[in-house]
């Protein structure tokens, strides 16, 4: 799976990679962490993706985006969440890699938006397809880096489809599909 990279509004790294300030998807950003702090897999930034497949990334779109990847770095990274991060670790350990790698990005990926919705922000479809291509590679980085497992192109791009259907689930259990529309949220 390779990265996209547009030359529209390109996201800086620190910006990617750091919590916000007020609030999960909302308010004034953060300050950003310092580069010593950052997984060689959160070092390479790479834009959101417009959500109408133009060539432009909104400047709400990718604010967003920054948001949730970078909560779900923190989700993962934080050694506040010592027991989120061992409970990723366990389920990149099943047999089936792609299976378990999917599942994890998926529980990570979920408590962002959760916590999101809780807060009464709309996560814009998009971000969560982008988003996941980030939390899939950053995941698989660290299970290479811990000696779980060395993770091809191949796996990763599988892990990624099974991520994208399992939070298609999620998404819709959680009853935020529009029936219309069957991307999460409905259209933008």
């Amino acid at each position: 799976m390779s990265r996209q990279t547009m030359p529209v509004q390109p996201m800086p790294a620190a910006a990617a990679r750091r919590p916000p300030a007020n609030g999960l998807l909302s308010g004034p950003p953060a300050a950003p962490q310092p580069a010593a702090a950052l997984t060689p897999a959160q070092s390479q930034a790479v834009p959101a993706q417009p959500s109408d497949g133009g060539d432009t990334v909104t400047p709400e779109e990718q604010a967003q985006y920054d948001r949730f990847v970078g909560l779900a770095f923190d989700l993962v990274h934080n050694p506040k969440n010592q027991n989120v991060t061992g409970a990723i670790e366990q389920m990149l350990k099943v047999p089936n890699t792609k299976e378990g790698l999917a599942t994890a990005a998926v529980t990570v990926a979920m408590k962002v938006y959760d916590a999101a919705k809780a807060e009464g922000t709309r996560l814009m479809p998009a971000v969560l397809q982008h988003g996941l291509v980030e939390i899939v590679e950053d995941l698989g980085e660290l299970a290479r880096g811990r000696g779980i497992k060395q993770l091809d192109e191949d796996e990763l791009s599988g892990a990624y489809i099974g991520a994208l259907d399992l939070a298609r689930v999620e998404v819709g259990r959680r009853g935020d599909i529009d029936a219309a529309d069957p991307r999460p949220n409905g259209p933008n």
